[in-house]
């Protein structure tokens, strides 16, 4: 029979686990922010370079490339923000009815729910992404049917794209491996999106050399097209991800495993229901359990602890909602 000083215990573990969780996931969103103002620096670098090579060497897809490069500064400022929102642990509300006794109103943010702020700002972030997308499509048409005339491609446009391919190759080296190592999603997604730009510069790089070497002018505007249709591309997977994780979509196979874990227990009788959920970086699981009608209350409490112990150390589940319910079959 469990003492109340062994539960004590147990509840206090899984406190302190879950302390040290919430800590863990605030000092990653800190060293995360710090590396995005890097990424900010980067971008504004490469898209005032290639602006400027692009008109004077008359590229249009080097001109697709920086506006591209601009989109990815405010995608990079949008993620500081949301990473920025998720770090704090309490909002200031001005209260209207006491305005002169009480100016501002401390309001405690849930531990976990207030991590969903950088998802929907990455969410934001991928809009911006899409709408950049169509403004280089709609531009790269306009050259390719003769709208506006610019001129050939020159070699000093090679230059700008160069460079930027390379800039852009160390920016996704450690955006990848600094988000993966945080398991950072704002990172991750920032990654994917330097990713892209890469392709895109080296891209524009080889279409540039080409339309110069070649003299085939019709190749720039098509190389801006599909430049547009790639960032159109990647915005789109940013979006689907943000967006299925802001509904609380999750793995369904991933879920099932959840629930094998939990049916292991011999205390529990059936896994009624399981909803796993993502908060920013950090897994939530909602379960209701079916116990021995006859079990007390000391029991079952000790029986959610065991469970949320045991998710944080298999899974590194950040939060387990655990409902009991009597199992109606051994009722009858």
């Amino acid at each position: 029979m469990i003492t109340m000083n062994q539960l004590d215990q147990k509840v206090k573990n899984n406190k302190n686990g879950q302390d040290a969780t919430q800590k863990a996931a605030i000092l990653n969103i800190k060293i995360a922010s710090r590396h995005l103002w890097l990424n900010a620096a980067a971008y504004l670098t490469i898209f005032g370079l290639e602006y400027w090579l692009a008109n004077l060497g008359h590229s249009a897809v080097l001109r697709a490339d920086a506006f591209n490069n601009l989109s990815g500064i405010i995608s990079t400022l949008l993620l500081m923000i949301g990473l920025r929102a998720a770090s704090q642990t309490e909002v200031v509300a001005r209260t209207r009815r006491y305005p002169d006794k009480l100016a501002k109103k401390r309001l405690p943010l849930s531990w976990l729910s207030r991590f969903r702020f950088q998802t929907v700002f990455t969410l934001v972030s991928s809009i911006l992404m899409v709408v950049v997308a169509f403004q280089i499509i709609f531009s790269g048409f306009d050259h390719l049917h003769g709208a506006t005339v610019s001129g050939a491609p020159q070699p000093l446009a090679a230059v700008g794209a160069l460079i930027a391919s390379l800039m852009m190759l160390v920016v996704w080296f450690f955006n990848k491996r600094i988000g993966r190592r945080l398991h950072n999603v704002a990172l991750l997604a920032s990654a994917q999106d330097s990713l892209g730009d890469a392709l895109t510069s080296i891209g524009t790089l080889l279409s540039i050399v080409g339309t110069v070497f070649l003299g085939v002018q019709w190749l720039d505007p098509l190389a801006s097209i599909v430049v547009g249709v790639f960032i159109l591309y990647s915005g789109f997977l940013i979006f689907r991800t943000s967006s299925l994780n802001l509904v609380d979509y999750f793995d369904p196979k991933v879920e099932a495993q959840f629930t094998q874990t939990i049916a292991t227990l011999s205390a529990v009788h059936q896994v009624v229901r399981l909803k796993a959920h993502y908060s920013g970086d950090l897994v939530a699981v909602d379960v209701l359990i079916a116990v021995d009608p006859a079990m007390t209350t000391l029991k079952s409490y000790e029986l959610g602890e065991d469970i949320k112990a045991v998710m944080r150390q298999k899974y590194g589940v950040a939060d387990v909602t655990v409902a009991v319910m009597p199992d109606i079959k051994l009722g009858d």
